[in-house]
């Protein structure tokens, strides 16, 4: 699985060049499988579901035994 997060920022001087890299970057962050749609709307309703309280427990009991 791969997760896609990052900065990204550039000085550039040509308008024209600026629309290009900015309709690459908004096209290439659409790309979100439907698999991984899914597999995160899941866990949001488990998640509401369950008033939020446990996965944070659960990942500072897994962040704690990490570190």
């Amino acid at each position: 699985m791969h997760a896609k997060c990052g900065v990204r920022w550039a000085f550039v001087k040509d308008e024209d060049v600026h629309q290009k890299m900015q309709s690459y970057i908004e096209e290439s962050e659409l790309g979100i499988s439907r698999e991984a749609q899914l597999r995160a709307l899941k866990l949001m309703k488990a998640i509401l579901h369950a008033d939020g309280r446990e996965i944070f427990e659960y990942a500072y009991k897994k962040m704690s035994h990490c570190w």
